[in-house]
């Protein structure tokens, strides 16, 4: 466990404040000789002892009150240690089906690998079929069948839109979050520059996601990207 803002402690000092405030209103009353009481009216005094613990119940609760204040301002968070090799996992097996992939024989070597990588899934581990594009698409829900996890990469059709690492991303923190077991993601990709997001923290991932990159392309392969299109509103065949 950690504090984000470890300064705030120090207002943990304020607790000697109530605790201050109890001592000083403290008094001892003495007992003052007077001739006579029949011109006193009669009436019950609350008993001193239960004055007493009223008075610490409301001291304890100040001094918590601050205490609470302190450690919410420090920000505390809790570090979850990754489960152990030998834990299940959870295999995402994320096929890119971008534009950009219909271009020689990407999307196919795309499929290819991750049909390759379902044979990491080990007894009592879940593997995941999605495809990637501006936004992700389930292809299964986690299933340890070997067999449905290729059926459904298989049946992965290109689509028309741009890859989105931001989106990706997001759904891969859901996902962990969700399944609460370590995540092993294998992306099948042709890595375009245009799917990377303006902010890099969108690309954040949790501490138990280990992603594996597969890509289709070599590093020397041009990086093209359309950035926008000009046409008029209407088109039509003057025939």
């Amino acid at each position: 466990m950690g504090f984000l803002a470890p300064w705030f402690l120090a207002g943990l000092a304020a607790v000697g404040l109530p605790i201050w405030i109890h001592l000083l209103r403290q008094h001892k009353t003495v007992p003052k000789p007077f001739s006579s009481l029949m011109f006193f009216e009669k009436r019950t005094q609350s008993s001193v002892k239960h004055r007493r613990l009223q008075h610490f119940l409301l001291l304890a609760l100040r001094v918590a009150l601050l205490m609470l204040l302190a450690l919410a301002f420090a920000n505390p968070y809790t570090n979850r240690a990754p489960a152990a090799g030998g834990g299940r996992k959870l295999l995402v097996l994320a096929v890119d089906n971008s534009f950009s992939m219909r271009a020689g024989d990407r999307f196919a070597r795309a499929k290819q690998l991750a049909s390759d990588a379902v044979s990491n899934l080990r007894p009592g581990d879940y593997g995941q079929v999605v495809a990637v594009a501006a936004d992700v698409q389930v292809m299964t829900q986690p299933s340890a069948n070997a067999g449905e996890l290729k059926a459904a990469i298989a049946g992965i059709e290109p689509g028309d839109g741009r890859s989105s690492d931001a989106e990706f991303s997001r759904f891969l923190r859901t996902t962990a979050e969700q399944a609460k077991v370590p995540l092993e993601v294998h992306f099948a990709s042709d890595m375009q520059a245009s799917a990377l997001p303006p902010g890099f923290a969108d690309l954040r991932l949790d501490a138990g996601t280990s992603l594996i990159l597969e890509p289709v392309t070599n590093a020397a392969a041009p990086n093209w990207a359309v950035e926008n299109v000009t046409a008029p509103r209407s088109l039509y065949d003057p025939k």
